[in-house]
Formats: C-alpha cells, structure tokens, sequence
C-alpha cells in the first residue's frame, strides 16, 4: 500500500512540475498549419495537423471554463479555431462588452518585442459568440478589422469560433517565420456581463493588451502543407472465371465385326452346280468323265 502511495504521489509531483515549467516558460512555440480554412465556426480538417494550444492559465489558479486553440495560415489570411470548455455562458441580451463577457482574445506582433501594440504592426482581436462586432486595439487592428471575419457555433460543452485575420500589405508571410503570440479567454463565469476570470497561455501575460513583451508566446508559420487523407475506394476483386466443363469421355463405339471374307469356290460348289444342271436336262461335259467314256 505504502508503496502504491509513493508512485502516485511520485506521478503527481511530475504533473505539477510539468504545469509549472509550463507557465514559468512564456516563450513556448507553436505552430501554424499552412492551410485555407473555412470560416464558418465548424473546425475543418487542417486544423489537426496544427499545435493545440491550451489557453488554461490564470494568476491566482482559479477558473470556471478553459479554451483550446488551433492556428493556420495561408498567402493571405491567418485562421485560428477555438474550442472553448464554458460552463455558463453570458446570454445575449446581457452582451455589452467584449471584454467583460465570454470572448476569446488573439495578440500577435508583426515588429517583434517592439513597443505598444497601439504604435506598431500589432493588434489584439476580440470575439466571442453572441456578439455582431469586433473589438480590440493595435495598429493591425486599425487598418485591417473590417477584413476580417468570425463565426461561432453553441456546442454541448460551451461554444466553438473560428476566425480569420488578414496579413495586411505591411507583412510578407513565409514558411518558418516567428511572431510574437498569445491568447486570452475572457470567462463571465456566472452570466452577469461581468468578466470574472481570464485563462491565458502562460502565467504574466495579462498585460498583452497593451505591449508586447517577453509575456508572448511565439506563433511559427510552419511549412507543413495540409493535405486532406483520400481514401481511394477499392475495387471488388475479380471473380475467378468458373473452371471450364470439361467435354464429355468420348463413347467407346465397339468395333463392328468385319463381315466374313466370302468363301473360296471349292469343289462342292461345282457338284452343286452339277446336280443342278443335271435335274433341269442340260448336258454337263467334264473333261474327266468323257476321257473314261471314250
């Protein structure tokens, strides 16, 4: 029993280091399938060739819901799908603030480490189910937000949104390039239009609104291509041909018995012939008997 409770005490001081290791390391990469999705709060395909990335991190431990979010990207868009575990979620009709209510929130730097996201070509991107229209902050933000486009869905565990950002002319996307990133899940724990927990990537990370700094993650655009499994159907194996028939034993015909050679003329056949002649009158001369005559 004793040592039962030491391997599992064992297992579970190694998960509470791996989480702490976790948040104490803000500069965890992940990374973004190349791949076009479509936006419609449905998660497409590509997006299980993507890093997930837990958002279940908040400063005092305490939270109701937590969020799973996968990236992608493309010549001209990113995408990113989120799967949120919420428990309650804030009713439409109480909807006032982004911010305050269930939403989900995307930082990235395309400057790096460089200033306030509000002076740079940076942004954060507010959104969250029940809401009609964008909010945020950035540069990026500025120019590009009335190009980019959301949906969400209501699932049985809390509520799903995909969402797509424009790269913007400023920003020339390549495979394997590295941007400052993070994610923020703003969780009205109890429906009241009032913010009460906030789960991010990694611990330090509430200031993302304002500037970015070492607190981000890091986003790759990685050259993994996504390419959708196709299952060629196979074809019915042939049928053997049915062995031919084989033809039928050919009858044995018995051999009819040769008709008997007609008999050799013998002397017997001349007595008859003899006989014959002599009954009816006709002379009949034998060389024989008339040399004896004589």
């Amino acid at each position: 029993m004793k040592k039962l409770f030491s391997i599992l005490l064992c297992a579970a001081l190694v998960a509470m280091l791996g989480a702490v290791v976790f948040a104490a390391n803000p500069d965890t990469k992940f990374k973004a399938v190349n791949g076009t999705a479509v936006v419609d709060g449905v998660k497409d395909e590509l997006y299980t060739a993507a890093d997930a990335i837990p958002v279940a991190v908040t400063e005092d431990g305490t939270m109701a819901g937590t969020a799973v979010v996968y990236a992608a990207w493309d010549e001209t868009n990113m995408y990113y799908f989120c799967e949120v575990t919420d428990p309650t979620v804030t009713p439409a009709d109480v909807c006032s603030s982004n911010y305050q209510s269930d939403s989900v929130e995307i930082y990235f730097s395309f400057e790096g480490y460089a200033d306030d996201i509000t002076t740079i070509n940076a942004g954060q991107y507010t959104i969250g189910p029940n809401f009609s229209a964008w909010a945020g902050r950035g540069g990026h933000w500025d120019n590009y937000v009335a190009d980019a486009k959301f949906a969400f869905v209501m699932t049985g565990k809390g509520w799903d949104i995909e969402m797509s950002i424009p790269f913007g002319s400023e920003y020339k996307v390549a495979a394997g390039n590295e941007v400052p990133f993070t994610v923020a899940f703003n969780d009205d724990a109890d429906g009241d239009a009032a913010r009460d927990y906030q789960p991010m990537i990694a611990t330090g990370q509430t200031s993302a609104w304002s500037v970015v700094d070492d607190n981000y993650n890091t986003l790759i655009f990685s050259d993994v291509k996504f390419a959708p499994v196709v299952e060629v159907e196979e074809a019915p194996a042939e049928e053997a041909p049915a062995p031919a028939a084989e033809a039928p034993a050919a009858e044995t015909v018995a051999e009819a018995p040769a008709a008997p050679a007609p008999a050799a003329q013998t002397g017997s056949s001349l007595l008859l012939f003899i006989a014959v002649a002599t009954a009816v009158g006709v002379p009949v001369i034998t060389t024989a008997a008339s040399k004896k005559r004589k």
